[in-house]
């Protein structure tokens, strides 16, 4: 019969619940949260040694020390850069509908054209301070934190995470902005529900730029081709599983993620533009609360229900920005894509950038944004060819748990071609 578990307290006033003499689940008064064992060997960095302790049952006294690496640590307080006014106004919209209330922060004036910024994982708003300054002159620039990140709200349950669900979320928050068309910019998760809205609302979107990240379909013809793709993409696999993610990315605080931004190989490149220890917690803050890793997994845990992926044209002009030195996402996929955007495409490869490419080299992506947002569209076909591939595309496709009138298209479309600037 195991002995009963029990409550300890050390000298330092830690508590401890032993469970069969053995293992113990470390509470602290500093929020770390760890699971060690009797007999380890090293010690808790800002608590040193707890006192003996006494194990239950049959065994003796014998000291007890946490190992470090099994410690992760909740985050009290933002930091300051995650508050700073300076980067734009810190804003919330709740959507009628679905009841979440959105963070965002907007930089510029409103009324100029929008550009909707939406950030990958494991990141928020905060990635796209370069951006947020670079574009306010002429834009509306709004840096949004998506369903489950930063301070926007996260619901429980992996259903409130599906593909379609989270696309739903970039039409709410542009119309309750006010807002009936923007110029869509995303980066990793971002970048995918960026072309996937191109898919489900072209007349929405005047511009799509995407960085670092693919258009699924596009993925998906590349991965079934390219194994060394699928190996790239193996965390997503594991991804999949309940809780234990949540532990394996969280042990030695996070250290999984600070590799990832920050390593020698996956993060930021550039030597200036590397993480400071502060802006690495601006990433860290949320995700570190109980529970705060869980709502951007779930986007991962539903993605498998998503392939084989039907929807597939993008109709808006569209600007890829890739990081040559991406760890995760292969550039070879760009030609994939290249085959589902039936509008202007244009490529821009990035030599020494990272996965991170908008944090990485901000004046490049930068310059190559602007020239991009400045080009006239090249009308490739007819106004007549483009509606009725619009309401073909329509019917055949119809948006997630809607359904396109063609009457309604149409006449989105005749607006949208008076709106449209003069091309070629």
């Amino acid at each position: 019969m195991a002995p009963r578990p029990s409550i300890l307290q050390t000298s330092v006033g830690q508590r401890f619940l032993l469970y069969r003499g053995t293992e113990v689940i470390v509470y602290l008064p500093c929020q770390w949260y760890a699971t060690a064992y009797v007999g380890s060997q090293t010690e808790c960095p800002e608590y040193g040694t707890p006192s003996v302790i006494d194990t239950v049952g049959a065994h003796t006294h014998r000291a007890l020390f946490l190992q470090p690496f099994l410690l992760w640590k909740a985050r009290e307080t933002p930091p300051k850069c995650l508050t700073d006014n300076s980067f734009g106004q810190h804003c919330y919209v709740r959507i009628k509908v679905s009841g979440i209330r959105f963070h965002y922060v907007a930089s510029g004036e409103k009324g100029k054209p929008l550009m909707l910024l939406l950030h990958g994982f494991p990141e928020n708003w905060f990635s796209w301070r370069h951006q947020l300054e670079a574009f306010r002159s002429k834009h509306w620039v709004v840096a949004m934190d998506l369903r489950g990140y930063g301070s926007t709200d996260a619901p429980s349950g992996r259903d409130n995470y599906k593909l379609e669900t989270l696309v739903a979320d970039i039409k709410d928050v542009i119309e309750v902005l006010g807002y009936t068309q923007c110029i869509l910019v995303g980066h990793d998760w971002g970048g995918i529900l960026a072309s996937m809205f191109a898919v489900y609302h072209p007349v929405m979107v005047s511009k799509l730029i995407v960085m670092n990240a693919p258009h699924l379909p596009a993925w998906q013809d590349y991965a079934l081709r390219h194994f060394s793709q699928v190996m790239r993409s193996s965390y997503i696999f594991m991804f999949q599983l309940p809780k234990l993610p949540e532990i394996l990315i969280s042990l030695a605080d996070f250290k999984m993620l600070k590799r990832a931004l920050t390593g020698a190989e996956a993060g930021i490149q550039n030597p200036q533009r590397r993480l400071t220890e502060e802006e690495m917690e601006a990433f860290l803050y949320s995700i570190s609360q109980p529970g705060g890793l869980t709502g951007p997994l779930n986007y991962y845990r539903n993605l498998m229900s998503s392939f084989p992926v039907k929807f597939q044209d993008v109709l808006v002009p569209t600007m890829v920005i890739w990081g040559e030195r991406d760890q995760f996402l292969e550039a070879g996929m760009i030609h994939c894509m290249r085959h589902y955007v039936q509008q202007r495409f244009r490529v821009e490869v990035i030599a020494d950038a990272s996965h991170w490419v908008q944090q990485d080299q901000p004046e490049a992506v930068n310059r190559l944004v602007a020239s991009f947002v400045a080009e006239n569209m090249y009308m490739l076909e007819t106004t007549v060819q483009r509606q009725e591939k619009i309401c073909e595309y329509a019917i055949v496709i119809p948006p997630p748990k809607k359904v396109f009138e063609v009457e309604t298209l149409v006449n989105d479309l005749v607006l949208y071609t008076l709106q449209a600037k003069p091309f070629f």
